[in-house]
């Protein structure tokens, strides 16, 4: 999943990636990387458009989704990467979680009903 490589990016897991991965259009063809092992997730564009973030790297200018992003995917992809990742990341973003763009990435995905017994457990 792109969800342990953002995890680890963010510093919100201690599982480390055996690739980088990437999610890019369908349809399209990512570009020949030949510094690092990478795995591309073809992906909706529609998906593609909010909740990321511009970072410069060594190698140039690339796109990551945000902290609040991230773990809102966590949640709805629970079942494949499992639930101790998705409550590990929760507990270390903790400190540096926006609630209030949590919840609205949360509803993006139609997953707040999902999250928000995470979130009072968490917080309360």
């Amino acid at each position: 999943m792109n969800l342990i490589s953002a995890l680890s990016f963010h510093r919100a897991t201690t599982q480390i990636p055996d690739y980088l991965s990437v999610a890019i259009p369908r349809g399209t063809r990512g570009p020949v990387v030949l510094c690092a092992p990478v795995l591309y997730r073809p992906t909706k564009p529609v998906l593609l458009q909010d909740g990321y973030e511009q970072h410069q790297g060594e190698y140039g200018s690339f796109r990551v989704t945000t902290l609040e992003r991230t773990i809102a995917d966590c949640c709805k992809h629970r079942n494949k990467i499992g639930m101790d990742v998705f409550l590990e990341a929760l507990r270390m973003a903790q400190s540096r979680l926006n609630l209030a763009e949590l919840c609205r990435q949360a509803e993006a995905l139609r997953i707040l009903n999902v999250i928000t017994p995470h979130l009072q457990t968490l917080f309360a």
